[in-house]
């Protein structure tokens, strides 16, 4: 009982700001979609990479839906640094993140976190440049003329982490020759927030449902058997750091599903260098990103990129601990700071949250309103992400979004 309590109090406290993040994300991808930010960081030199590390700390995409947009840029002619930055920066921070930080664990981090994400994405992008430069990448003819696929079970393009698979060409999928000719028609505003809202509620919750239950259960768990402060013994020092990089480097873990984790490990007294070391290599770092990196970036950019993600990461936690040590705002001061919405607003929120992860039960009720018409036809074609006759994964993606994600390059 003290159990499912402590799960339920986490999931009150981060729910509403969760539902405002959707929300937000929604915008950013009706109004900034990848195929926009793949065209404007297509370059080579230090400007790109900045551009990549403060265009991509917005965006709401994980871990690996990161993955297809950074092949996609890379393709599209941006230099190994740009693409590694972008890579960095995206998964680490964004607006479904930082409103859950600002919620559970204080404004401190909630402005920490992205500025050193950003920061992060930056020396990393510059690492990689310089250190990998002049690699030559060996591809067959296939794999020059394909995106990125990677394997899929049920609905998001994360839902399995088992890496890269080989791909299909981007000349047979449907969605190429359909996103080709709907980007040549101008949506409306109206369209194009509804369309946003409808990615936010759907693709993006689904890639983010798992991980976020697993986040939220876990903290639940470390509040309800842990007590206050029972890890400040061991939660600082050497000890700590290389712990949380340990953990955080192999581990797939996303921003928003991380955070929960980490206001746990604030609450059982672990100092917060260390746990913001947690949350900036976590979401950054998983073996999917590694093989991507180096099948497209080269073998030489692995070392410079881990590298920097590590680095960056303990050197940011360091100075947060040395800001933080001696001042009124201290490790528990910023920690008890919760920002708990109305109890009638919190549930309803979380009311919400239930309903749209939930897949099956979401599909039969968006299609009966007329929201997602493609739910229909999929349940009676079998769906399977383009599989048989059924409709396309990407049919309800907004123009000009599908070239560059995974699960409509591999439409058949």
């Amino acid at each position: 009982m003290r159990v499912i309590e402590s799960v339920y109090e986490v999931a009150l406290e981060a729910a509403p700001w969760l539902v405002l993040g959707l929300i937000a994300a929604g915008l950013i991808h009706a109004f900034l979609p990848p195929a926009k930010v793949t065209k404007w960081l297509g370059g080579h030199g230090i400007g790109s990479i900045i551009k990549a590390a403060l265009l991509g700390a917005p965006l709401p995409l994980c871990s690996c839906g990161v993955l297809p947009v950074a092949v996609g840029l890379r393709k599209a002619g941006a230099s190994r640094g740009a693409t590694a930055s972008f890579m960095v920066s995206t998964p680490e921070t964004g607006v479904d993140s930082i409103s859950v930080t600002y919620a559970l664990m204080g404004p401190v981090f909630a402005v920490v976190r992205p500025i050193a994400a950003v920061i992060s994405a930056m020396v990393t992008g510059l690492l990689v440049e310089w250190f990998a430069a002049g690699e030559v990448i060996e591809r067959s003819r296939a794999a020059r003329t394909v995106s990125l696929g990677v394997k899929h079970e049920g609905g998001g393009c994360c839902a399995s982490q088992n890496g890269p698979v080989e791909p299909e060409p981007v000349e047979a999928s449907c969605c190429a020759a359909k996103a080709k000719d709907a980007s040549e028609t101008r949506e409306s505003m109206w369209t194009r927030l509804a369309g946003g809202q409808k990615y936010a509620m759907t693709r993006l919750i689904d890639d983010l449902a798992k991980w976020l239950f697993i986040g939220i259960v876990v903290a639940g768990l470390m509040r309800a058997f842990i007590d206050e402060g029972a890890l400040a013994r061991w939660g600082d020092g050497f000890a700590a750091y290389a712990l949380m990089l340990v953990i955080g480097l192999p581990m797939y873990v996303c921003a928003t599903a991380s955070t929960p984790i980490a206001a746990a490990m604030l609450v059982a007294g672990v100092a917060p260098g260390p746990v913001l070391v947690f949350l900036m290599v976590g979401p950054a770092t998983n073996i999917a990103t590694l093989g991507v990196l180096k099948r497209e970036l080269g073998a030489r950019s692995i070392v410079p990129y881990l590298v920097g993600v590590g680095g960056v990461a303990v050197a940011s936690g360091l100075a947060l601990d040395a800001m933080l040590k001696g001042s009124a705002l201290g490790a528990g001061e910023h920690l008890h700071h919760v920002h708990m919405a109305p109890m009638w607003l919190a549930v309803a929120c979380l009311v919400w949250l239930c309903f749209v992860a939930l897949r099956p039960l979401r599909r039969v009720v968006f299609a009966a309103a007329g929201i997602d018409k493609s739910s229909a036809a999929d349940a009676h074609a079998g769906h399977g992400h383009g599989s048989g006759g059924g409709a396309s994964c990407c049919a309800d993606e907004p123009a000009g979004v599908v070239e560059t994600k995974a699960c409509c390059s591999h439409s058949s």
